[in-house]
């Protein structure tokens, strides 16, 4: 289960909502421009987004509010993703080493070591999707990871869209699968 509260007073103490940027649904916000530039952390106060590749557009990961992006995670902000709103969403940008300075002066260890301990779950559930190779295992994986998915993102969008994201493959690919594990006597 997502550390909420620890994300909450992470962000509490190393935040001002004064440089609160409000954006609409399907808002692109990139890191390596010239507005951007430095930028190490993306925190998202309200609402959902997902991380896309440049160069790809594929669908890195949904992120969710309370979140923090860019901080000892899974991106490089400079690099070649960018976070597209799925819904209204208000964030703000923070660099890493004044996140460091406001947890180096309190006592965050332990809602550190939360966020981690949550960060390195969902990256494990990632890989081992994108790992498997038995198409029924990979749907009961997918499903899994589905229903921990944000609202907006269950109710629009279809299961067979988000294995393929999930899994790599072709959205016709993973329609094939679910209808041959329906088939199937044992479902497997």
């Amino acid at each position: 289960m997502k550390p909420v509260e620890s994300i909450d007073r992470v962000i509490t103490m190393c935040t001002d909502v004064k440089k609160r940027i409000s954006v609409n649904t399907t808002s692109k916000i990139t890191f390596n421009n010239d507005r951007y530039t430095g930028v190490d952390c993306f925190i998202l106060h309200e609402g959902v987004a997902c991380v896309r590749g440049n160069d790809s557009k594929v669908v890195l990961a949904y992120i969710s509010a309370p979140f923090i992006l860019g901080y000892n995670g899974f991106f490089d902000l400079n690099g070649n993703v960018y976070v597209e709103a799925i819904s209204e969403m208000s964030f703000e940008f923070i660099k890493a080493v004044d996140i460091s300075k406001v947890l180096s002066t309190c006592q965050f260890e332990a809602d550190m070591m939360n966020i981690l301990m949550y960060n390195s779950f969902v990256l494990f559930r990632s890989v081992s999707i994108l790992l498997e190779k038995d198409k029924n295992r990979l749907i009961e994986k997918a499903q899994a990871m589905f229903s921990d998915e944000p609202e907006i993102i269950r109710e629009t969008m279809p299961f067979h869209v988000y294995i393929s994201q999930k899994a790599g493959i072709n959205p016709k690919t993973a329609l094939r699968y679910i209808k041959s594990i329906r088939k199937s006597p044992t479902g497997r």
